[in-house]
């Protein structure tokens, strides 16, 4: 499934054509990945141009799955600020859909504070990180 994935995220098309058509393609294969799969998108990571990147991590929003999660943070310091803005957005997204982030709590909060005033990544989804940050303390502390 990997492979067919990332021929989906260097397919060369129009931003048209990749939200309507292929971002579908790739989703369905993301959503078949074995662990293995897994593995080898983690060791391609930082083989792949930016564009790759921010589809990659557009995609692991939806994926409510640790191992989005642990691509979303191999992400977040990356040097290119629109790749960390998508990586942050997908990381609240699956930190709103009841992911358990326990684990990654420094690592996301240290992009939150690396990002903040940022030109790129607005203000409201470091305020949701930030929500989302807190709830998980309080339920680490719950334990």
């Amino acid at each position: 499934m990997y492979a067919e994935f990332n021929g989906y995220l260097k397919m060369e098309a129009s931003v048209d054509y990749w939200g309507d058509v292929l971002i579908d393609d790739a989703e369905k294969a993301l959503f078949n990945f074995t662990n293995e799969d897994w593995s080898t998108l983690k060791s391609e990571l930082f083989n792949k141009n930016s564009e790759w990147l921010e589809r990659c991590a557009s995609l692991m929003g939806d994926i409510v799955e640790i191992q989005a999660l642990e691509v979303l943070v191999e992400l977040l310091p990356h040097s290119d600020p629109e790749v960390r803005e998508v990586a942050i957005d997908s990381v609240r997204s699956l930190l709103s859909l009841g992911l358990d982030g326990r684990k990654y709590l420094t690592e996301i909060k240290s992009a939150v504070s690396n990002m903040k005033g940022s030109d790129v990544i607005s203000s409201s989804t470091l305020d949701l990180v930030n929500i989302a940050i807190s709830k998980m303390e309080n339920d680490k502390l719950a334990w």
